[in-house]
C-alpha cells in the first residue's frame, strides 16, 4: 500500500514538469505563430529546468530497477555467483562516485545561492535551483543502489 502510494508520487513528480515544459513548448509555438506579443524571453529557460529535474529525479528509480544504460555482454557471461558480485562491486563503487559528485555539486549550488547568482532572462530565475538538481539525483542514486545493495545481499540472486 504505502510502496505504491510513494511509486505514484514519485511518477506524479517526474511526470508532471514533462508535461508542464510540453504545455510551455506548445504555447510558445502557437504564440510564435498566431501571437507574437505573447512571446516570453524565459520559456525556454524553464523547459530546460522543468525537464532536468524530471529526467534527474527519475534516476533513483532507474537504477533502483537497474535500468540503466549499462553494457550487460560481460556481465551475462559470468556464472550468476561471480556476476552478483560484480554487481555488489559496481554498486559500491557508484555509491562512492556519486557521493563524491554529490557533495561537489552541493557546494556550486551553495556558492551559486550565496552569491545570488541568476539567468540573464526578465524572469532572473535562481541559478542556484537549476544547480541542485545534480545533488539531488545523487541522493536519489545512491538510494537506489543502497536498495539494489539489499536486494543483493538478501535475495542471493543476481
Amino acid at each position: 500500500m504505502v510502496r505504491t502510494v510513494l511509486h505514484r508520487l514519485e511518477t506524479a513528480v517526474i511526470a508532471i514538469p514533462a508535461v508542464v515544459a510540453i504545455a510551455l513548448v506548445g504555447a510558445q509555438a502557437m504564440a510564435r505563430h498566431f501571437y507574437h506579443p505573447a512571446l516570453v524571453d524565459w520559456s525556454d529557460e524553464v523547459v530546460v529546468y522543468l525537464l532536468m529535474w524530471s529526467v534527474f529525479v527519475s534516476l533513483g528509480r532507474v537504477t533502483v530497477e537497474g535500468t540503466h544504460i549499462r553494457t550487460e555482454l560481460l556481465a551475462d557471461r559470468l556464472p550468476p555467483e561471480t556476476g552478483r558480485k560484480l554487481e555488489i562491486a559496481i554498486s559500491l563503487l557508484g555509491i562512492a562516485f556519486l557521493a563524491f559528485l554529490g557533495w561537489q555539486a552541493f557546494h556550486v549550488a551553495q556558492e551559486a545561492f550565496a552569491y545570488d547568482d541568476r539567468t540573464a532572462s526578465s524572469l532572473r530565475f535562481p541559478i542556484w535551483i537549476y544547480y541542485a538538481i545534480l545533488p539531488v539525483a545523487c541522493v536519489g542514486m545512491i538510494a537506489g543502489y543502497l536498495i539494489r545493495l539489499t536486494r543483493l545481499w538478501t535475495e542471493r540472486g543476481p
